[in-house]
């Protein structure tokens, strides 16, 4: 396989001294490519690859996204493995565009370059508190992935900011009303942040099937915006604002607390609550504990 004909295919064409040709790439031909022409690579990252294949076998993958695999003047692959081996672990065929001759040094500079954030994707697309939405959806989809196996906090499942997009284009109505909703708990009680309100609701009203009005009482108490019957939705508001303020004291440690100390204690208040527990009987807030 010459340089100068990239990859033979005989439809490409010259441009500012690169070969751009259009391949169907087959499992077959990118496992060929991978083991004749990626010889010094970054390790693969199987996290990276088997989300691509989800992309690729579900129909989410973009083929006029106008991202290439790329060959520098020695035919060495300095971008693209990932997506070749998406296609071997998916199955799936896709038309893929290849560039021969680029640039060797492109090899340094093609992992640096600017991620675009959930964020950018929002705002793109002109929603308004595109930063809010891009930080809800993904405080929901974590819980919604670790509820699997909390105590291991799963990574198995990667969050990408097309997936955050989809989920708020599919559920427009819900993410805008509960945005509101978390912004005014957030202004009575800041010790959880908008995003864990948002996060928190949404979890308990889509995935646990419960009433908005329920879960809004309850969150309503722990803000202090209603009065609190239940002593567990006290202990656990309690505890948080001791652990914040413990942390505040400590010199070169973080002040927040963590995620996985909010859901414990949070779920630990919400299990006593939907459970009519107006007491401190038989609650642990010692233990990690998931919601109901």
């Amino acid at each position: 396989m010459e340089k100068s004909i990239g990859l033979g295919t005989g439809t490409g064409i010259w441009l500012l001294g690169m070969y751009i040709e259009e391949v169907y790439m087959t499992p077959e031909l990118a496992q060929e490519l991978l083991g004749k022409y990626n010889t010094h690579n970054r390790d693969m990252n199987n996290i990276h690859v088997n989300y691509l294949a989800t992309q690729m076998t579900s129909g989410l993958w973009v083929e006029k996204s106008g991202l290439a695999i790329k060959f520098d003047e020695n035919m060495r692959m300095v971008d693209g493995q990932q997506r070749l081996q998406g296609i071997i672990v998916s199955g799936v065929p896709q038309n893929l565009l290849a560039i021969s001759n680029v640039d060797e040094k492109a090899f340094e500079i093609l992992d640096t370059q600017r991620t675009r954030t959930a964020a950018d994707s929002f705002k793109i697309k002109g929603y308004p508190y595109h930063v809010q939405l891009a930080a809800i959806t993904k405080r929901y989809m974590v819980l919604l992935r670790d509820s699997l196996d909390f105590h291991k906090s799963s990574k198995k499942y990667k969050i990408t900011p097309s997936l955050q997009l989809v989920e708020y284009e599919s559920n427009k109505e819900h993410w805008d009303d509960i945005l509101l909703k978390g912004l005014k708990l957030n202004s009575a009680f800041n010790t959880l942040t908008t995003t864990d309100y948002c996060g928190f609701m949404s979890f308990l009203i889509r995935n646990r099937g419960q009433s908005v009005e329920k879960v809004l009482a309850f969150f309503n108490q722990f803000a202090t915006l209603e009065h609190c019957e239940y002593q567990a939705i006290d202990e656990a508001r309690r505890r948080l604002v001791n652990i914040r303020n413990s942390n505040r004291n400590r010199r070169n440690k973080k002040t927040g607390i963590t995620d996985e100390i909010k859901t414990s204690h949070i779920s630990t208040a919400w299990n006593a609550y939907n459970s009519n527990i107006k007491d401190l009987e038989g609650v642990r807030f010692d233990t990690l504990n998931f919601f109901m």
